[in-house]
């Protein structure tokens, strides 16, 4: 794996290893999307759509799924950055930005549902995932290094990501304004998504 490596030549690898994972998969995924689902756009867009940070060039995305992408290549940023610094095997660092983004995916939703401020609680959180992921498997492959915390963390992380669920999508009680405010809810994480 390359996370092994660091600096340049571990980077590369890094690199290459995920474009060629993706970018196969995800082109062949644009050319049956495109004659099924997608509307008549300018040919610039379909173009745009084959980099993914299409959003980067003010283009939309194919299809409404597609925005999970700008999520997994925000985290292969930041792992990349972590392989030339020469911490993505440090069980640490990638333990305390795991924390991070979590307390931040939290900080945002309560943002979110008591201040009206549209703050990007999905992004944080599903970046927290994938730094969770990493932090799993390094503690895995690390026969020396097992940390008993390691569990009472995931279990204290699931519980954090049950209460931005139900701050941010709460269960409608009785009556037309909790109706009103799930929509505006759920419409806004959509726009929130397209960003």
């Amino acid at each position: 794996m390359s996370i092994r490596e660091s600096g340049t030549a571990g980077l590369y690898r890094f690199l290459v290893r995920r474009a060629f994972r993706l970018f196969p998969a995800y082109w062949l995924s644009i050319a049956l999307t495109i004659p099924i689902l997608a509307e008549a756009r300018p040919l610039w867009e379909y173009a745009a759509n084959l980099t993914m940070v299409q959003n980067f060039f003010g283009a939309g995305d194919v299809s409404g799924v597609y925005w999970t992408l700008r999520i997994e290549l925000a985290f292969y940023l930041l792992a990349a950055g972590f392989i030339v610094l020469g911490w993505a095997r440090r069980t640490g660092i990638i333990g305390a930005t795991w924390v991070v983004l979590t307390l931040l995916s939290l900080a945002a939703a309560v943002l979110r549902s008591f201040a009206g401020i549209a703050a990007p609680y999905a992004h944080l959180l599903f970046l927290s995932l994938f730094a969770f992921g990493a932090l799993v498997y390094l503690v895995e492959h690390d026969a020396q290094r097992r940390p008993a915390w390691i569990w009472w963390g995931a279990a204290a992380y699931l519980a954090v990501i049950l209460i931005v669920s139900m701050l941010v999508y709460p269960a409608p009680g009785p009556g037309a304004d909790s109706d009103r405010k799930s929509t505006r809810l759920n419409s806004s994480h959509m726009s929130e998504s397209r960003m």
